[in-house]
């Protein structure tokens, strides 16, 4: 027998809102971390596809405005983008 398996799979993706605004960060060294951020989130768009697995994201306005790219490709490829303030 096939077993069926149901989950919910969310990601935020703050980017350098997290370290500028939650954090407060001021030091360029620390800023640079949410570059990571596009980083990562190319790495998990990838492994979504390839698994034809839907999901949810949740991005902060200034993450879309500084990776737009990223959000329209989560658009694109039929992922929930949601908005987290």
């Amino acid at each position: 027998m096939e077993a069926k398996v149901t989950v919910c799979l969310t990601f935020d993706f703050d980017t350098l809102s997290l370290w500028i605004g939650g954090f407060r960060a001021r030091s360029l060294s620390a800023i640079s971390r949410g570059e990571f951020g596009r980083v990562g989130a190319l790495r998990l768009i990838e492994i979504l596809k390839h698994w034809k697995i839907p999901s949810t994201w949740f991005v902060p306005g200034h993450s879309a405005e500084t990776f737009p790219e990223i959000v329209e490709r989560l658009v694109a490829e039929g992922h929930e983008v949601g908005n987290h303030g």
